[in-house]
């Protein structure tokens, strides 16, 4: 597959693409254009691109900065003897 169609089948952008090539992305040349195999990028893109967090990690650090907050709350009231 042509990078244009990489680009479609995964929704990243060209800079995106040749980045991974630099990191070691799988192709071979064909006729002086790059070819890409789906698979064997997606295996790759596995195992060695980390995804970017996104707002279900946030959420999840925000909970956790709420339940130590309560924590030292409940910490401060016990030794104030309001509990």
């Amino acid at each position: 597959m042509t990078e244009r169609e990489l680009m479609a089948a995964l929704q990243v952008s060209a800079s995106a693409i040749q980045k991974w090539i630099g990191l070691g992305c799988p192709y071979r040349v064909v006729r002086h254009r790059r070819q890409f195999d789906l698979a064997a990028v997606q295996a790759w893109r596995a195992a060695n691109i980390t995804p970017k967090p996104g707002p279900e990690l946030a959420q999840g650090r925000l909970r956790e900065q709420h339940i130590r907050i309560e924590e030292r709350e409940f910490k401060l009231a016990k030794l104030k003897g309001n509990t």
